[in-house]
């Protein structure tokens, strides 16, 4: 691993949090600041603090893994107002993190979200699950807001389904008429590999940004997923599969190695 590319743990963060941290990070950080993304100036650059004064953002799914990175770094990036969902367990856990106003995803569609933004311009959408449903429902925000940004978008991640985006989400985007008053919706997937070429620009920085004892961790401006910790090492990984399988919700699941596991400095992470 190029040393561009990892950052000192701080002293306040054990090794299972920080083992969650980069991928997901990186997927946001490319959602947000790429111009396959959404391409906004990212908050360690001058001037990229301030890119979300007087708008707001709509996040589905805030307690995931991903989507508590993305409440974060949109605060970071200064939107007035972060507007999500998860599940009433987590809602004040993702509040916490910076979020403006958390929805119940079990009972809230497109139309507590617009409710929840209200007059304040949307500048995109961000879907940190990326189902079909999820990607649907950003279409629809986006379709009935009062305002938004004239390139507003749907960010996706990148997901191994064959059809992705979901089909009927796309369909939905290019309709036209007074259901999508707004105009048409552009979906853009990501892929959250920092190590590419292409991205360095944006996975070095961040990286600088977030490790060390100055860096967001350490002062608290970013805050690591909750670990769900399954021991047993290497042999325990088909059960930290099934956990994931099952549905964990608001904790990022980590394997623990065994001493003898360590060699190399090897660590396993979900």
């Amino acid at each position: 691993m190029p040393s561009s590319l990892i950052a000192p743990i701080p002293t306040s963060t054990s090794f299972e949090q920080a083992a969650g941290i980069s991928l997901a990070t990186m997927a946001v950080a490319i959602a947000f600041y790429h111009t396959i993304g959404y391409g906004m100036t990212p908050p360690w650059s001058t001037g990229g603090e301030k890119v979300g004064k007087g708008k707001s953002m709509v996040i589905l799914g805030g307690a995931s893994s991903v989507g508590q990175y993305a409440v974060q770094l949109a605060k970071l990036s200064g939107f007035e107002k972060i507007v999500t969902n998860s599940g009433v367990e987590n809602i004040e856990m993702v509040k916490a993190l910076g979020a403006d106003i958390v929805l119940d995803r079990k009972v809230s569609g497109a139309r507590e979200f617009v409710e929840a933004v209200g007059e304040m311009e949307v500048a995109f959408v961000f879907d940190a699950i990326s189902a079909p449903s999820t990607q649907r429902l950003g279409v629809e925000i986006l379709q009935a807001v009062e305002k938004r940004s004239a390139d507003s978008c749907l960010v996706t991640l990148h997901t191994v389904h064959p059809d992705h985006p979901d089909p009927e989400a796309v369909k939905l985007g290019l309709k036209e008429g007074k259901e999508n008053a707004n105009g048409k919706v552009e979906i853009r997937q990501v892929l959250g590999l920092g190590s590419q070429k292409d991205l360095r620009y944006l996975s070095e920085p961040l990286m600088g940004a977030l490790g060390g004892e100055e860096g967001w961790i350490a002062k608290r401006k970013f805050v690591p997923n909750r670990v769900r910790l399954v021991e047993g090492g290497l042999g325990s990984v088909d059960e930290a599969l099934e956990l994931n399988r099952k549905g964990v919700s608001g904790v990022k699941v980590v394997v623990r190695p065994w001493d003898g596991e360590w060699v190399g400095g090897v660590w396993v992470f979900i």
